[in-house]
């Protein structure tokens, strides 16, 4: 029997689902946000300006649709809590251009901001951990959070603070379910488009297939170091008790499991495309990280082993 996150069939959609405009505190209008991503192969583009709601109905057409959301954050006790939020435009509560009441929700508890946030009918991403010098335990314990930022390519960029690879790691051994996700959050003031995206494997590209995907954890996550391309993943699953993975030409895959249990691959002379590796027994799950020769990094979500 097989195991997996990506679906079996359905498409491929490169997204992005966290990215700043003229709005809030961006350099570039929502219209040439659109167009900038449109150019680069994205189907489909979350708009999450600070603390307000953007929809953008009118910017949907055959290929490419825009993700409702905003970037909320609050600061209990001095702690910094980035989250962005994402919905479906049938269904969140939140409508285009509010104004979030920051005020209220800046003195939230994380967990209390995530709830203010799904309950409104989005999902919540917890954003840079590491810019945000964010406490592992607590977001570990947060309920009802899709998944946290691996990689955050403006953080990076700006301040060298967008790998959360440490804070993830540590994350999926406290918690059964948590997705990992790469994202720009570009503002514009240093080049900080298109190094952080996701691939969604979905049944279709409209609202609802993208969502449900996303929470099927059917995507992987990727971090640019170099160019404007990490490696393709193809496909991943567990077979047999055998985690397999196939790819485009990779330098090193690894497959992760808990607590420094894993697997590397490592390419001398040709490039990877494909691992294959023997899950020890009484694991809880298995994810892999594959890497190509200019450092451009994909990450899968885990699956988790019956």
């Amino acid at each position: 029997m097989k195991e997996y996150t990506l679906y079996r069939e359905g498409n491929s959609y490169k997204g992005q689902l966290h990215t700043h405009t003229t709005v809030s505190d961006g350099e570039i209008t929502p219209e040439d946000a659109k167009i900038l991503y449109k150019s680069e192969g994205y189907s489909f583009l979350a708009i999450t300006d600070h603390n307000k709601y953007g929809i953008y109905e009118d910017f949907n057409e055959d290929g490419f649709i825009i993700i409702p959301g905003a970037e909320l954050d609050c600061i209990p006790e001095g702690k910094v809590n980035h989250i962005v939020a994402i919905g479906d435009p049938e269904t969140t509560k939140f409508k285009h251009g509010e104004q979030l009441d920051w005020w209220t929700y800046s003195k939230f508890q994380a967990q209390e901001l995530v709830n203010y946030i799904t309950e409104s009918n989005n999902m919540a991403i917890y954003a840079h951990p590491y810019w945000s010098y964010a406490d592992v335990e607590e977001i570990a314990g947060l309920k009802n959070i899709l998944g946290v930022e691996i990689f955050n390519y403006s953080c990076e960029q700006c301040v060298q603070m967008g790998k959360g690879d440490i804070y993830y790691e540590n994350m999926c051994h406290r918690k059964e379910k948590l997705w990992c996700f790469a994202s720009d959050d570009a503002h514009g003031h240093t080049p900080d488009y298109c190094g952080g995206y996701l691939v969604v494997k979905a049944k279709e590209l409209t609202h609802k297939a993208i969502l449900q995907a996303l929470r099927d954890g059917s995507f992987y996550a990727c971090a640019v170091n170099y160019g404007k391309k990490a490696p393709e993943i193809i496909d991943f699953y567990v077979e047999d008790g055998y985690a397999k993975l196939w790819c485009s030409p990779a330098k090193s895959i690894y497959f992760k499991c808990e607590r420094r249990v894993t697997s590397r691959l490592h390419a001398d002379n040709e490039p990877l495309t494909y691992h294959s590796w023997q899950i020890p027994e009484g694991q809880k799950f298995v994810r892999a990280v594959v890497v190509d020769e200019n450092g451009n990094t994909s990450y899968t979500q885990p699956i988790i082993l019956k």
